[in-house]
């Protein structure tokens, strides 16, 4: 990773496929970036983007910025990884909210399985009448999750993402929701 500011820094280029005007799917290069909850301008990206993404269509992401905010001591987690995709390819100093395709806090823990805690992707730039104009956006950031540790990933899934996690690999645990990822 370079750093790009004080603590957040970015990952990698990633290319995802675009819905273009035409209805033709174009590649696009996107940046991963990960944030970091004592950044003031990363938590301002954050919070900017739970305000938007909230007034189109409720998601996730307030619960994000709001564990962002949370001085946490969970004993089993060694860090939080805050994640966001973006369509912003330079001048990392500040993520424009307005350029986040997706958002995931990942939880690194001690524990044998690691957590996605979150994942959310931009309710304006992928819903759009019906019509996802970016698509990957959860898969680019859970198969990145997936490289980051040799552990297994937990999930407490929305009953409507089933399918998604699904497809991606996890495997339904005790009740449908609760899923995990297997090494």
């Amino acid at each position: 990773m370079t750093p790009i500011n004080f603590t957040g820094s970015f990952i990698k280029n990633i290319t995802i496929p675009k819905l273009t005007t035409n209805g033709k799917i174009t590649s696009e290069k996107v940046s991963l970036v990960k944030l970091d909850k004592n950044d003031k301008l990363d938590l301002e990206t954050l919070a900017k983007t739970a305000y938007s993404w909230e007034n189109i269509k409720s998601g996730f992401t307030p619960d994000i910025y709001c564990d962002a905010l949370k001085t946490k001591n969970y004993p089993d987690v060694n860090q939080e990884h805050y994640l966001a995709l973006t369509t912003q390819n330079k001048n990392f100093e500040m993520v424009e909210p307005n350029k986040i395709l997706g958002l995931a806090l990942y939880f690194e823990k001690k524990t044998p399985a690691n957590e996605i805690v979150w994942l959310q992707s931009n309710p304006s730039t992928n819903h759009e009448s019906g019509v996802r104009t970016y698509k990957k956006i959860g898969t680019t950031l859970v198969d990145y999750m997936k490289g980051l540790f040799k552990k297994p990933i937990y999930v407490q899934s929305t009953d409507n993402a089933i399918p998604f996690y699904q497809k991606q690999g996890f495997k339904s645990l005790d009740t449908p929701s609760k899923m995990i990822y297997e090494i």
